[in-house]
């Protein structure tokens, strides 16, 4: 507690710079964006150079908090007076509405669940339950990749699932990034990485509210806009805000950079881009869309755009170039070998293998919002200003549209697609109920401030929904379709208990072994006790060594065979009898088995 309350502190500290600007909007998200920014290159070359430790952090962080009140005492000596009167203080009750209801559903995800769950045996119900474990798989291979960092104080390269090999990480900013902010903070991966995914996700929201005021949408419609796009859906199989991936927080940083545009920041607007690419590259897609738009419908000279244009995609060579470094290595320096790899991770096959899912887009927007949004998107298109904001979607449209019935995949993967261009078009619903009010502005509804009435109405039923807000199972449409047999599959629920308790407690004295389990147990079990799964769930680390089905239908000399063969100290499994070979240790509520591996 002690390392959160100095680290949020210090971390504050910075925006004392805020009252140095006279726009204290722009102001804050200038400081954001470099807080982030700082954070980021410090957890890198701390990795990088092996001295990653909370002291070092501790350091840089009291060091450049110095700096800063030195540097804002010479600027505005008179905030040391402590004069404060709360009459200066400006409070937009709006935000402070949106923040309340977001953190009632939002929060609600992990710590007050009602609905249904996927657990190891099936789908159930359940009731204001607390789930302070992970959801999704690749943020499992998120804590597993940050207790590495922990443990070896150096860069997320290597498999952290398997103990070695390397890894190619292109999302190396993000993990080096969490693992700092964990670190610094004190918090542990494996119990507080749902605050941050709930952070993250509020953030999110937040952001778009504040890149609608900027455009001149009034704060009733704004937070209403801001207020919906948790209602997108949420899927086991479909990422959206309730996770934390490196798509999150480059989403982030890409909305930061809408705000820059907004304001006409035009070198925030161009150098947040490095962030953008750093946390997630694949969102270059977008944002090199909404850059070009802005550059050539603003007020920039030739020189300037040229000038700009060759930042942008000097930046963009930039971060090709670090995250290519890595490969270049363990290519032997061969550029043909090392540009076929950087190729077949530009274009390549879909991870549902022979299977496309249902992402028709009135299945993850719900219709009213999207008919909203529409009007928006329609209300703005003749608005060339607005073209850094409308290119996004309709590429992303293409992409979605294409992504829906074939099976390869360019740059970006569909379920990124689809949570990004979701989040845009639902960013429009404000601008619908913008145009939407100015036309019903006649003399008959404002006489009696009827789209007033319809406004609060909406904010009430959004309020009254957030306590209900885990009970919605329209995820339930997004079935998988296999395309050789036509058959759809359900999905799983959103919310998982794919690991309980009882397993840690199952594994509490056993460390650093090889173990063989379901392919879900077998990763949320590897990142959170360090072991090494040998077959586990598709995720950004995979592991695919044992086939867990296989070695559960083989007979007890084939068992023993696959044991010896790939060093298997426990399988953790179905009940089995082999008693020659596993010795049976402990049993979860689940019937899950636990038996160690005697060689005889």
């Amino acid at each position: 507690m002690i390392k959160l309350l100095t680290g949020l502190i210090l971390i504050v500290i910075p925006f004392l710079l805020v009252n140095l600007f006279e726009d204290k909007k722009k102001g804050f998200f200038y400081i954001l964006s470099c807080l982030i920014g700082f954070h980021l290159i410090i957890s890198l070359l701390t990795q990088f150079f092996h001295f990653f430790s909370y002291n070092i952090l501790l350091l840089v962080y009291v060091l450049l908090d110095i700096v800063i009140i030195i540097y804002y005492y010479q600027k505005d000596a008179k905030f040391f007076k402590l004069k404060f009167s709360f009459k200066n203080i400006k409070i937009d009750w709006m935000l402070v509405l949106v923040l309340i209801i977001l953190i009632i559903g939002l929060g609600s995800v992990h710590f007050n669940y009602t609905g249904k769950i996927s657990t190891i045996n099936g789908i159930r119900d359940v009731n204001n339950v607390r789930i302070i474990y992970p959801y999704y798989s690749d943020e499992w291979s998120a804590i597993s990749l940050v207790n590495y960092v922990f443990e070896n104080n150096s860069l997320p390269l290597k498999n952290s699932l398997i103990g070695e090999g390397s890894f190619m990480n292109f999302e190396l900013g993000f993990h080096s990034f969490i693992a700092g902010i964990m670190l610094f903070l004190g918090l542990t991966p494996i119990t507080d990485y749902v605050f941050l995914s709930l952070f993250f996700g509020i953030l999110i929201c937040i952001l778009v509210y504040f890149i609608l005021r900027i455009n001149g949408i009034g704060k009733l419609n704004s937070g209403i806009a801001c207020l919906l796009i948790p209602f997108i859906v949420n899927g086991s199989n479909l990422p959206g805000i309730w996770y934390l991936l490196p798509v999150t927080i480059g989403l982030v940083c890409m909305l930061l950079g809408y705000l820059f545009i907004s304001m006409n920041e035009k070198k925030a607007s161009v150098f947040i881009s490095l962030l953008v690419l750093l946390f997630y590259p694949p969102l270059f897609v977008f944002y090199t869309l909404s850059l070009i738009f802005f550059i050539l419908f603003t007020n920039f000279t030739k020189r300037e755009k040229l000038v700009y244009f060759s930042i942008y995609f000097g930046i963009c060579l930039l971060v090709a170039f670090i995250l290519s470094i890595k490969v270049l290595f363990e290519k032997d320096f061969s550029f043909f070998n090392t540009a076929s790899y950087i190729f077949s991770k530009l274009i390549y096959s879909t991870y549902t293998e022979n299977a496309i899912p249902d992402y028709s887009i009135w299945k993850v927007i719900p219709i009213l919002i999207l008919t909203v949004s529409i009007v928006g998107i329609f209300s703005r298109f003749f608005d060339r200003k607005k073209y850094w904001l409308l290119m996004p979607i309709f590429i992303g449209l293409i992409f979605w549209v294409v992504y829906s019935f074939s099976l390869f995949r360019f740059i970006i993967e569909y379920q990124r697609v689809v949570f990004v261009v979701s989040i845009l078009i639902v960013c429009f619903s404000g601008f619908g109920l913008d145009f939407l009010e100015s036309k019903f502005k006649n003399k008959y509804f404002k006489e009696y401030n009827m789209f007033f009435i319809l406004q609060l109405l909406i904010l009430v039923v959004i309020f009254l929904f957030s306590f209900f807000y885990t009970s919605f199972n329209n995820w339930e449409d997004l079935k998988l379709n296999y395309l050789s047999t036509n058959q759809l599959i359900s999905p799983n629920a959103p919310a998982n208990t794919y690991l309980i308790e009882d397993d840690l407690i199952l594994f509490k004295e056993i460390n650093k072994k090889r173990f063989l389990s379901l392919p879900w147990k077998g990763l949320v079990i590897g990142s959170a006790t360090g072991n090494y799964p040998l077959d586990s769930k598709d995720s950004t680390l995979t592991v695919s060594i044992v086939d867990y089905a296989y070695f559960i239908n083989s007979n007890c000399s084939i068992k023993k065979e696959l044991a010896l063969n790939h060093k298997i100290d426990f399988v953790y499994s179905i009940p089995f009898f082999c008693e020659d070979y596993f010795e049976f240790v402990g049993k979860s509520p689940e019937n899950m088995h636990l038996y160690r591996f005697i060689d005889r």
